[in-house]
Order: C-alpha cells, then sequence, then structure tokens
C-alpha cells in the first residue's frame, strides 16, 4: 500500500506527524488500522489536539457546568450531583493520573475492579458516566483522541431485576403500624410508585382529592425524572388518609426544611430504616416501596401501558428490571389441578304407597 504522506507505522501502532505553527508535532493515532488511523489524522487536521496533564478531578466541574448549561441533552441539578459522586470515584480510581494517559485496558480493569466490589449493574453506571465525560474531552475540550470506553464493550445480564417487594398483608401492616404521620404519607407514597426524591419535593397542589389523581409536576426546584410529568390515580385508602393530612404547607413532608448544600432537601432515609428495622423487614427501601407498586399491579392484570404511565418507565424498563415470576408462586398448581370429584347422584327414597279402597 502507498504511504499516506504524514502518517507511519511506528512498532505497530500508526503515528501522525504535522506541523503547527511552524513546529513538527508528533501524536499517535493510537490505533494499528490504517484505515481508522486516515480518519483519526483528518479530524486532528482540522481540529488539532491540545495538549493537557489535567486529571479528571481537575475538570469535573467545568465538564458538569457544560453539561448542565451548554450541552443538548442538559443535566438537571439532582443528575449533575449523582454524576460528580460516580466520576470523584473514577478519579481516585486512576489516583492523579493524566486524562490523556487513560487507556482503554485501564478501564477495562477499572470496570472489573467495580464489578467485583460491587455489582455488574453498578460498574455499567459508572462506565456509561464516564463515557459521557471522555466524550466531553474528545469532542469539546479536545483533550483525548479517543474515549477509552468505546474501545472495549461489556455484556452485563439484561434479565436483571429486583426480586423483592412487600406482600399485601407486610404494605398494610407497615402504614398502620408507622410511628406517624408524615412517615405514613412517605408509605402510601413510595406504594403509588413515587421515587424518593418525588417524596420529598412533594407539593401540596401536586394532590387532586377531588379528581383522585397526584400530579407529578415541574416545580422552580424539582424537574420529573426524563422532565416528564405524569398522574397518578389515587386509591381509597390513601385518599381517606390525605383528607385528614396537613396539605396546607410549602411541601407534604418537613414543610419547614428549606433547601440546602445536600443532596436532597430533606433526608427521610434514617428515620425510615429505623422503622424497618423494627418491622423486621430492613431490606425494605423506599424504592422497594415503588418496586411493590408496579409488581402488585402486574400481578393484579392491570395493563403494563397504565403501569408505565402512571409509573413513569418504559414498557421495557418494567419488563427488563421490575416484571418477573413470584417466588413460590402456586398458580402452576392450575396446571395440574384435578377436576372436583362428581358427587354421587342419591339414592331413591322409597315412598309407600298406600292403599286405595
Amino acid at each position: 500500500m502507498a504511504a499516506i504522506p504524514g502518517i507511519y507505522l511506528r512498532g505497530k501502532v500508526y503515528w501522525m506527524r504535522y506541523s503547527r505553527l511552524g513546529k513538527q508535532c508528533f501524536v499517535s493515532l493510537e490505533t494499528n488500522d490504517l484505515a481508522e488511523g486516515i480518519r483519526r489524522a483528518a479530524k486532528i487536521r482540522t481540529n488539532p489536539l491540545t495538549k493537557s496533564q489535567a486529571t479528571i478531578g481537575d475538570l469535573i466541574d467545568k465538564f458538569l457546568r457544560y453539561k448542565q448549561t451548554k450541552a443538548k441533552r442538559r443535566y438537571t441539578r439532582h443528575s449533575a450531583y449523582n454524576k460528580k459522586y460516580v466520576l470523584r470515584r473514577v478519579d481516585h480510581y486512576f489516583d492523579g493520573k493524566s486524562i490523556s494517559k487513560i487507556t482503554p485496558k485501564d478501564m477495562e480493569r477499572f470496570y472489573e475492579k467495580t464489578a467485583s466490589k460491587r455489582t455488574e449493574q453498578t460498574a455499567h453506571t459508572y462506565l456509561l458516566c464516564a463515557r459521557a465525560f471522555f466524550n466531553w474531552c474528545v469532542d469539546t475540550e479536545r483533550i483525548m483522541l479517543v474515549n477509552p470506553c468505546k474501545e472495549f464493550t461489556v455484556s452485563i445480564d439484561q434479565t436483571f431485576s429486583r426480586k423483592r417487594f412487600c406482600e399485601p398483608a407486610l404494605m398494610h401492616k407497615l402504614i398502620d403500624e408507622a410511628p406517624n404521620q408524615q412517615m405514613k404519607f412517605i408509605l402510601y407514597s413510595g406504594f403509588h410508585g413515587m421515587r424518593f426524591n418525588e417524596i420529598v419535593e412533594a407539593i401540596p397542589s401536586w394532590f387532586d382529592l377531588d379528581r383522585k389523581e397526584i400530579h407529578v409536576e415541574e416545580t422552580p426546584h424539582f424537574l420529573p425524572k426524563n422532565k416528564k410529568r405524569r398522574t397518578i390515580p389515587i386509591a381509597d385508602d390513601f385518599l381517606e388518609f390525605l383528607k385528614t393530612y396537613p396539605l396546607n404547607g410549602k411541601y407534604c413532608i418537613a414543610p419547614a426544611v428549606e433547601r440546602g448544600i445536600a443532596k436532597y432537601r430533606y433526608d427521610f432515609t434514617r428515620p425510615f430504616r429505623l422503622y424497618m428495622k423494627k418491622q423486621g423487614c430492613p431490606w425494605v427501601t423506599p424504592h422497594v416501596l415503588r418496586h411493590t407498586f408496579t409488581t402488585l399491579l402486574y400481578f393484579a392484570n392491570t395493563p403494563l401501558i397504565k403501569i408505565s404511565q402512571w409509573s413513569g418507565d418504559t414498557v421495557r424498563v418494567l419488563e427488563r428490571h421490575y416484571i418477573h415470576e413470584v417466588p413460590g408462586d402456586r398458580e402452576i398448581n392450575n396446571l395440574m389441578k384435578r377436576p372436583a370429584p362428581t358427587s354421587q347422584p342419591e339414592a331413591p327414597v322409597a315412598v309407600p304407597i298406600q292403599a286405595t279402597g
């Protein structure tokens, strides 16, 4: 094959030589494929790379500002908080290593270590966040040639589902024995499919008692997940409770607590955990309440499209993460159900015949 001006093979990797401001520059194209090397070289000629020794930690805030103000798909305040937490963990793993020196092998090792210490799902979530950050480094900051997260693929269990949920008896027990009205409101809301932060940010105007509906919608400080407003019908039990619950404050729970620098305006995690521990079910989390909502509706033969509308998740997400077999489901007995024994005909009763005279 004829030589390509400015592109040459050094060892097993193609490099590029070009002149910039009268100075010879040499840059690795990070590939052993000539066609890919030509494509990357063309991109460098039109949009040269900037040399940088910055670490992930150095650029986290700048990345998040961009994603909150200039990106096509912008992060909400809540999303930015979560991404910052993840990127700090990635930065801690690389311990001050320059971004430009992070390789696909490095990211593969990071993924494997996270999966072994936590879960495969968590590792995949971290990888997606890191990939978005490195995309920004490649396309916007121009301090990397290739996104190291795109050079290897991972296979996760797509049938992953959350198995635990509250049986109806436990659900009613938790509500009936709640230590106070606020905890009862939290439980009812969770069992109606509301997410943790939706419960925290809920305001009285969301609850239309006349129409028996909850309207989860945008407020000055809150944006629903996927920026989609949704309506949830209110069950009769919850409706009766709401008629006596004080819906006259700024918020439905902890109305006097204002927003600070913390992730949530108010965090009810500790009292919730203490109550569940006292009830003997420490595995119940606020998300388990939401899982119970989708699972029980599904097994009551509620159409998936309705569950999707009420929960705010797509049918695909419901099928992947929530809808699954009930452990110990005895409906299998319908397959082997024996016919009911037929009743024996009663013996005829002898009726005396009276003689006629």
